[in-house]
């Protein structure tokens, strides 16, 4: 089965997606990599509160420690309050409705090109109405892979 993960810059309204064979900590930290590395590393960046974005119990998951690696504001939307996000949500249901269900994909490149001229497409649209406000770095700075690792200094032990 595969996945998409939607990210929205509601500053400068533009998307990008990655597709991903799992909805897994791992998966979607190398899905924030590549859709960083594109659109640029965000001051502050919302996410449901899904376990595996949010980390379980006491410990700080891959996600948010990711995040806060490259300097990003991890914020949680509460749970069952959709409208909290509501530009995130009308994406994902206009993507969902319009591009995801309307066609058979024979591959995963397939999608991901498709997926990339849908987002050009909405990107297009959103940003003749309003113009950027927002200036974000030219270059993405995303720390090493290496550097995801579990470590005493962020609070967990070897239990």
């Amino acid at each position: 089965m595969l996945y998409v993960l939607n990210v929205v810059d509601v500053a400068r309204h533009k998307v990008a997606g990655e597709v991903m064979r799992s909805k897994s900590s791992q998966a979607i930290v190398e899905a924030l990599k590549a859709i960083w590395g594109r659109l640029g590393v965000p001051v502050r960046a919302q996410f449901d509160n899904q376990q595996a974005l949010a980390g379980s119990g006491r410990h700080l998951g891959q996600v948010v420690r990711f995040c806060l690696m490259q300097g990003v504001i991890p914020v949680f939307v509460p749970y069952s309050e959709p409208w909290r996000q509501g530009v995130v949500e009308h994406y994902n249901d206009t993507f969902d409705k319009r591009f995801f269900r309307t066609e058979r994909f024979a591959d995963v490149p397939i999608l991901a090109a498709r997926m990339a001229d849908f987002a050009k497409c909405s990107t297009t649209r959103s940003t003749a109405t309003r113009p950027s406000r927002v200036p974000l770095p030219t270059r993405p700075r995303l720390a090493p892979v290496s550097s995801l690792a579990p470590s005493r200094e962020l609070g967990r032990s070897g239990r």
